[in-house]
């Protein structure tokens, strides 16, 4: 599963040759590094060429004392094989360290068999070093001293914090994510089922995770007027020969239990079936009681499968219709069930004890997902500043009575900036446009009503202006 998804090289190497083709690339603004072991060399080589097709490099990283310490990147490399057909262009940039002969490059014992062409050769701040066991590897291959190997992808924060999501969902069967706005819940969430369903992030480029997604994950968004009816089921109009009659259906939850019901009873074992996971945001913004009815009952953990059957309101017009082979509901053993909820807004319900015993709660604050900030490759290049303003008016929202880590504000809210970059960058105006057309409508929501809410916002206005 992981073969399409090479993102570049690791290495160790703790020599002290990098800060001596540093200074040679100031000169040159190019130069050729190279290794003389990778692993899986052929099997990765087509992959690393259509990484280069695609975004024109690959990152090489370079591995010392188990960390990060200089980042390459990589527009070009060759073998033995390619190197006679490529060398007069990469010899005309005038590059530092090349040979034109592709055996010149060697050290004593150690002879090359791929060059890498590098147009950027950095050292990583230690703030930004990152761990080689963050590293997943192609094969799960390690880094050695000699052998240079692929990674498919670099575990973040947030990925470490989903897989711990994961594993809570996993034994308590119901979650509720719940924190600040704008700190990916919703996209945290469908992230977590794709951990349960495919052990791994989705990637919906992929047409047989897709599939099995599209299986075995739900997806509904609560709001004021949703009901039992729509959610578990209910009458429906349906017209015979020009006459209008009303028809017993299934709701949106009731029909993902029957395709998960379906698969559990098709698994040779209980721990073999299949998960299915089902997501409801903004869950307390519909009035619980009324969706839920007597669901109540078999949502909680204790209850999942036939301990928990119940008689739902329209059983007697279930005729042909059957839970399996049962006449009572119940919620299926292998159904997983994770809510969103932003439990500050005051436009809508809080949830009840009785609903809350049933949920393992989990808050997602607003410095748990920066990497969406540094995935954007449009504002990438302008994160710190991004993270600068961003803490400094979190840190200030904390400072006024009453506010805690759930009004604070995630990073979703700054990928906006990317609607009024100033030829590509963040300038004065963008910030302003942001703070106007975003922030201070939602900060003013905050402090309506409280005293002092005039002064508090002019405090953060001047806190986010640093």
């Amino acid at each position: 599963m992981w073969q399409d998804s090479i993102s570049g090289i690791i290495a160790r190497d703790s020599t002290d040759w990098q800060q001596d083709f540093v200074e040679a690339l100031k000169e040159s603004g190019s130069g050729v590094i190279w290794k003389d072991q990778l692993s899986d060399m052929n099997d990765i080589l087509p992959k690393l060429r259509q990484l280069i097709k695609e975004k024109g490099f690959f990152y090489y990283y370079n591995i010392s004392n188990n960390k990060t310490n200089y980042r390459a990147k990589i527009i070009d490399f060759a073998t033995k094989d390619t190197y006679d057909d490529i060398a007069p262009d990469w010899k005309s940039r005038n590059p530092a360290w090349f040979f034109d002969d592709f055996a010149s490059y060697s050290d004593n014992s150690q002879i090359a068999v791929i060059a890498f062409l590098v147009d950027e050769f950095k050292p990583i701040e230690p703030k930004d070093q990152i761990y080689v066991d963050r590293f997943i590897t192609y094969n799960e291959k390690q880094a050695s001293r000699k052998n240079a190997v692929a990674y498919l992808k670099i575990k973040t924060d947030f990925y470490i914090n989903m897989k711990n999501i994961a594993s809570l969902l996993r034994y308590s069967k119901n979650l509720i994510l719940t924190g600040a706005p704008g700190t990916g819940k919703t996209y945290l969430a469908k992230q977590i089922a794709a951990q349960m369903i495919l052990g791994k992030e989705y990637d919906e480029n992929i047409a047989s995770e897709k599939e099995k997604m599209e299986e075995q994950y739900g997806f509904v968004q609560f709001h004021p007027s949703y009901d039992y009816t729509d959610f578990v089921e209910g009458l429906r109009p349906i017209e015979n020969n020009g006459n209008i009659s009303f028809q017993r259906k299934d709701g949106i939850f009731m029909k993902f239990c029957r395709r998960a019901l379906k698969a559990y009873n098709n698994a040779t074992d209980e721990e073999k079936a299949p998960k299915y996971v089902f997501v409801i945001d903004e869950i307390n913004r519909g009035e619980l009681s009324k969706i839920f009815g007597e669901l109540f009952f078999c949502i909680d953990p204790g209850y999942r499968g036939e301990d928990g059957k119940v008689k739902t309101q329209y059983n007697n017009l279930w005729k042909e219709d059957k839970f399996g082979d049962s006449d009572f509901f119940f919620i299926p053993k292998n159904v997983y069930i994770i809510g969103t909820m932003n439990d500050i807004d005051r436009s809508v319900e809080s949830m009840d004890f009785a609903m809350r015993r049933r949920f393992a709660f989990k808050e997602v604050k607003a410095e748990d997902n920066m990497e969406m900030l540094k995935a954007n490759e449009a504002l990438a290049p302008f994160y710190d500043k991004i993270e600068e303003r961003m803490n400094n008016l979190n840190l200030c929202i904390l400072t006024i009575q009453g506010f805690t880590t759930a009004y604070q504000i995630g990073a979703a809210y700054f990928l906006k900036l990317t609607n009024y970059l100033v030829d590509g960058k963040v300038e004065d105006q963008s910030w302003e446009n942001l703070w106007e057309n975003h922030l201070y409508g939602l900060l003013f929501e905050y402090l309506r009503g409280l005293p002092n809410a005039e002064e508090d916002l002019e405090k953060l206005h001047r806190a986010y202006n640093l």
